[in-house]
Protein backbone atom coordinates (compact mmCIF):
# COMPACT_ATOMS: atom_id res chain seq x y z
CA UNK A 1 0.00 0.00 0.00
CA UNK A 2 1.13 3.71 -0.84
CA UNK A 3 2.13 5.24 2.23
CA UNK A 4 1.79 9.45 2.13
CA UNK A 5 4.97 11.08 3.00
CA UNK A 6 5.98 14.43 4.52
CA UNK A 7 7.00 15.28 0.99
CA UNK A 8 3.65 14.52 -0.72
CA UNK A 9 2.07 16.29 1.74
CA UNK A 10 3.78 19.04 0.62
CA UNK A 11 2.54 19.02 -2.87
CA UNK A 12 -0.18 21.31 -4.50
CA UNK A 13 -3.36 19.43 -5.43
CA UNK A 14 -6.33 21.16 -7.78
CA UNK A 15 -9.58 19.95 -6.68
CA UNK A 16 -12.25 20.61 -9.57
CA UNK A 17 -15.92 20.10 -8.96
CA UNK A 18 -18.89 21.76 -10.13
CA UNK A 19 -20.63 21.11 -6.35
CA UNK A 20 -19.15 23.40 -3.35
CA UNK A 21 -20.28 20.32 -1.03
CA UNK A 22 -18.45 18.54 -2.95
CA UNK A 23 -15.13 19.79 -3.20
CA UNK A 24 -15.52 20.80 0.57
CA UNK A 25 -15.77 17.25 1.96
CA UNK A 26 -12.62 16.24 -0.46
CA UNK A 27 -11.10 19.28 0.52
CA UNK A 28 -11.58 18.37 4.28
CA UNK A 29 -10.99 14.65 3.54
CA UNK A 30 -7.10 15.86 2.14
CA UNK A 31 -6.67 18.22 5.08
CA UNK A 32 -7.05 15.42 7.33
CA UNK A 33 -4.91 13.63 5.77
CA UNK A 34 -2.08 16.10 6.07
CA UNK A 35 -2.29 18.13 2.66
CA UNK A 36 -2.35 22.12 2.97
CA UNK A 37 -1.65 23.02 -0.59
CA UNK A 38 -5.27 22.57 -1.73
CA UNK A 39 -7.10 25.10 -4.75
CA UNK A 40 -10.42 24.70 -6.10
CA UNK A 41 -11.72 24.72 -9.31
CA UNK A 42 -15.72 25.35 -10.42
CA UNK A 43 -15.53 23.24 -13.82
CA UNK A 44 -12.72 22.07 -15.96
CA UNK A 45 -12.53 25.79 -17.86
CA UNK A 46 -12.10 27.35 -14.55
CA UNK A 47 -8.90 24.24 -13.90
CA UNK A 48 -7.44 24.83 -17.54
CA UNK A 49 -7.04 28.77 -16.22
CA UNK A 50 -5.98 27.84 -13.53
CA UNK A 51 -3.31 25.44 -14.38
CA UNK A 52 -2.55 28.21 -17.10
CA UNK A 53 -0.76 30.48 -14.73
CA UNK A 54 0.11 27.85 -11.57
CA UNK A 55 2.12 25.01 -10.86
CA UNK A 56 -0.23 21.68 -9.84
CA UNK A 57 1.09 18.78 -8.78
CA UNK A 58 -2.29 16.31 -8.88
CA UNK A 59 -5.41 17.24 -10.45
CA UNK A 60 -8.55 15.58 -8.46
CA UNK A 61 -11.71 15.89 -10.80
CA UNK A 62 -15.26 15.25 -10.74
CA UNK A 63 -16.29 13.59 -14.20
CA UNK A 64 -19.54 15.14 -14.55
CA UNK A 65 -19.52 19.15 -14.73
CA UNK A 66 -21.07 21.72 -17.25
CA UNK A 67 -18.66 23.65 -19.75
CA UNK A 68 -15.71 21.61 -19.87
CA UNK A 69 -16.30 17.93 -17.68
CA UNK A 70 -13.55 16.05 -16.07
CA UNK A 71 -13.21 13.81 -19.61
CA UNK A 72 -12.57 17.03 -21.73
CA UNK A 73 -9.85 18.67 -19.17
CA UNK A 74 -8.07 15.52 -19.22
CA UNK A 75 -7.72 15.44 -22.73
CA UNK A 76 -6.60 18.97 -22.03
CA UNK A 77 -4.01 18.40 -19.66
CA UNK A 78 -2.80 15.35 -21.31
CA UNK A 79 -2.41 17.67 -24.68
CA UNK A 80 -0.66 20.40 -22.77
CA UNK A 81 3.27 20.19 -23.26
CA UNK A 82 3.69 21.72 -20.28
CA UNK A 83 1.50 19.56 -17.92
CA UNK A 84 0.82 16.46 -20.37
CA UNK A 85 2.20 14.22 -17.67
CA UNK A 86 0.36 15.83 -14.62
CA UNK A 87 -1.43 12.93 -12.33
CA UNK A 88 -4.63 13.09 -12.47
CA UNK A 89 -7.38 11.42 -10.63
CA UNK A 90 -11.08 11.07 -12.08
CA UNK A 91 -13.68 11.16 -9.60
CA UNK A 92 -17.23 9.93 -10.41
CA UNK A 93 -20.27 8.17 -9.03
CA UNK A 94 -20.51 5.51 -11.83
CA UNK A 95 -18.75 2.25 -12.75
CA UNK A 96 -19.40 2.55 -16.78
CA UNK A 97 -17.05 0.32 -18.27
CA UNK A 98 -17.23 2.37 -21.41
CA UNK A 99 -16.06 5.62 -19.23
CA UNK A 100 -13.47 3.38 -17.31
CA UNK A 101 -12.09 2.65 -20.47
CA UNK A 102 -12.19 6.24 -21.69
CA UNK A 103 -10.41 7.21 -19.36
CA UNK A 104 -7.45 4.94 -19.22
CA UNK A 105 -7.08 5.58 -22.86
CA UNK A 106 -6.72 9.16 -22.37
CA UNK A 107 -4.12 8.67 -19.70
CA UNK A 108 -6.15 9.03 -16.29
CA UNK A 109 -3.41 8.14 -13.23
CA UNK A 110 -6.14 6.44 -11.35
CA UNK A 111 -9.84 6.53 -11.04
CA UNK A 112 -12.39 6.92 -7.80
CA UNK A 113 -15.80 6.04 -7.09
CA UNK A 114 -18.28 7.93 -4.95
CA UNK A 115 -18.98 7.92 -2.02
CA UNK A 116 -15.20 7.18 -0.94
CA UNK A 117 -13.74 7.45 2.69
CA UNK A 118 -10.41 9.91 3.27
CA UNK A 119 -8.56 6.50 3.29
CA UNK A 120 -9.33 5.61 0.28
CA UNK A 121 -8.46 9.00 -0.93
CA UNK A 122 -5.43 9.07 0.60
CA UNK A 123 -4.17 5.22 -1.10
CA UNK A 124 -5.04 6.75 -4.82
CA UNK A 125 -3.66 10.36 -3.88
CA UNK A 126 -0.53 8.38 -2.84
CA UNK A 127 -0.26 6.42 -5.68
CA UNK A 128 -1.25 9.15 -8.02
CA UNK A 129 1.86 11.28 -5.99
CA UNK A 130 3.82 8.56 -6.76
CA UNK A 131 4.24 7.73 -10.25
CA UNK A 132 3.81 4.67 -10.27
CA UNK A 133 0.54 4.26 -11.71
CA UNK A 134 0.40 7.48 -14.31
CA UNK A 135 0.72 5.73 -17.84
CA UNK A 136 2.09 7.78 -20.32
CA UNK A 137 0.15 7.65 -24.17
CA UNK A 138 3.01 5.69 -25.49
CA UNK A 139 2.54 2.32 -23.09
CA UNK A 140 -0.78 2.88 -23.71
CA UNK A 141 -0.62 2.66 -27.61
CA UNK A 142 2.06 -0.33 -27.12
CA UNK A 143 -0.85 -2.34 -24.95
CA UNK A 144 -3.05 -1.22 -27.67
CA UNK A 145 -1.16 -3.00 -30.43
CA UNK A 146 -0.37 -6.32 -28.70
CA UNK A 147 -1.62 -9.63 -30.21
CA UNK A 148 -4.99 -10.45 -29.37
CA UNK A 149 -5.01 -13.30 -27.01
CA UNK A 150 -6.82 -16.26 -27.71
CA UNK A 151 -7.81 -17.06 -24.40
CA UNK A 152 -10.09 -15.16 -21.64
CA UNK A 153 -7.47 -13.58 -19.63
CA UNK A 154 -6.19 -14.90 -16.47
CA UNK A 155 -5.64 -13.25 -12.95
CA UNK A 156 -2.03 -14.05 -13.48
CA UNK A 157 -3.00 -12.69 -17.35
CA UNK A 158 -3.84 -9.29 -17.02
CA UNK A 159 -6.15 -8.63 -19.70
CA UNK A 160 -4.47 -6.19 -22.26
CA UNK A 161 -6.51 -3.35 -24.71
CA UNK A 162 -6.99 -5.62 -27.74
CA UNK A 163 -8.28 -8.70 -25.37
CA UNK A 164 -10.43 -5.93 -23.29
CA UNK A 165 -11.98 -4.90 -26.69
CA UNK A 166 -12.86 -8.81 -27.32
CA UNK A 167 -14.51 -8.92 -23.91
CA UNK A 168 -16.20 -5.40 -23.28
CA UNK A 169 -13.89 -5.25 -20.63
CA UNK A 170 -11.43 -2.35 -19.08
CA UNK A 171 -8.23 -2.47 -20.47
CA UNK A 172 -5.35 -3.07 -17.93
CA UNK A 173 -2.07 -2.44 -19.03
CA UNK A 174 0.39 -5.57 -19.28
CA UNK A 175 3.57 -4.23 -18.03
CA UNK A 176 5.02 -5.96 -15.12
CA UNK A 177 5.83 -2.55 -13.62
CA UNK A 178 1.97 -1.41 -13.46
CA UNK A 179 0.75 -4.55 -12.13
CA UNK A 180 -0.97 -2.38 -9.73
CA UNK A 181 -2.90 -0.87 -11.64
CA UNK A 182 -6.34 -1.71 -10.58
CA UNK A 183 -8.43 0.68 -12.34
CA UNK A 184 -10.29 -2.12 -14.33
CA UNK A 185 -14.09 -2.31 -14.95
CA UNK A 186 -13.74 -5.54 -11.95
CA UNK A 187 -11.76 -3.10 -9.49
CA UNK A 188 -14.09 -0.04 -10.08
CA UNK A 189 -17.05 -2.62 -9.12
CA UNK A 190 -15.23 -3.74 -6.34
CA UNK A 191 -14.49 -0.41 -5.01
CA UNK A 192 -18.10 0.78 -5.07
CA UNK A 193 -19.10 -2.42 -3.42
CA UNK A 194 -16.75 -1.72 -0.50
CA UNK A 195 -17.18 2.52 -0.58
CA UNK A 196 -21.22 1.24 0.45
CA UNK A 197 -19.99 -1.12 3.48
Amino acid sequence: MSELTDEMQRKSILLVDDVGSVRSLCKGFLRELGFERIEEAVDGKAAVQYLRHHAVDLVICDWNMPHMNGFELLEAVRQDPNIHDMPFLMITGTSDVERVKQAIAAGVSDYILKPFKPSQLGFKVARALTGSQHQSAARMEAAADEPEEAAEPTEEQPATAASAEQSGQAAQPAAAEEEDLDISADAVAEEQAAGKS
